[in-house]
């Protein structure tokens, strides 16, 4: 499901600059909202998603489980693929992967994954510094995600770093003229050296990374929101990761 007119404009407005953000909006008028656009499975982009959250599943042990609300707005957009690891031979052929809250990943992966991104692939990284989002499963259990974001000294290679939360509970974040509901989120700061650019008073910040992206979003929590909020939320990343592979 392509994403909505003003999600395109807030996207661009993050990452592609003002000018042809005038430009885009000069095609624009006044007729109403036009219906989505399903992407036919043969024509959409491949996406890599690793994740320790529920997404690929809703978390409720049904066998016949067809997934979260993201999983099914991502598959509506690509043909996703999960993997457990980021390594090269996961990560070979493909250009764009998501990783919502990833577990803690090998030394031996991070070496993969920072070469794969370094060699032009994009990452779209949602890494929340404390997760409030409540799995069912109990601390500690296999399926159960980390309470916080597992950084291993790779965002520093990046040039970037994470802090926070600055406080706990649930935050209005503006995001360009849009909101992002988010819980205890983070925020990016650039470090020396770092080629980032951060939006939103750092709650997300653009790296290139040798001659990849990095789109990194200091909240997880945002996109495992219910009802209209959690769909609004989930909206606005898909936005996102679709401007940002083109």
């Amino acid at each position: 499901m392509k994403t909505v007119l003003g999600v395109v404009a807030l996207v661009l407005a993050l990452l592609l600059g003002g000018a042809r953000l005038l430009a885009f909006l000069d095609t624009l008028d006044d007729e109403p909202m036009p219906d989505v656009e399903i992407v036919a499975v043969d024509t959409a982009e491949e996406l890599l998603l690793l994740s320790s959250l529920p997404v690929a599943f809703s978390g409720g042990g049904d066998l016949l489980d067809t997934g979260s609300p993201l999983m099914s707005l991502l598959q509506s957009e690509y043909r996703v693929e999960t993997i457990a690891v980021a390594d090269q031979a996961s990560l070979e052929g493909h250009d764009l992967i998501l990783m919502a809250h990833p577990a803690a990943q090998p030394a031996e992966a991070l070496v993969d994954f920072d070469n794969w991104v370094r060699a032009g692939g994009k990452v779209v990284l949602l890494a929340d510094p404390r997760l409030e989002y409540e799995s069912g499963q109990p601390l500690g259990a296999p399926l159960a995600p980390p309470p916080f974001f597992a950084d291993t000294g790779l965002l520093g290679r990046w040039g970037v770093r994470l802090t926070g939360p600055e406080a706990l509970g649930a935050f209005a974040v503006p995001v360009g003229e849009r909101l992002v509901y988010a819980r205890a989120p983070g925020r990016f700061a650039v470090e020396d050296g770092g080629r980032c650019s951060l939006e939103a008073e750092g709650f997300i910040a653009l790296c290139d990374v040798g001659e990849g992206q990095a789109l990194l979003v200091a909240d997880a929590d945002f996109v495992m929101e219910e009802g209209e909020i959690g769909d609004s939320n989930r909206a606005l990343l898909v936005g996102w990761m679709n401007v940002f592979l083109d």
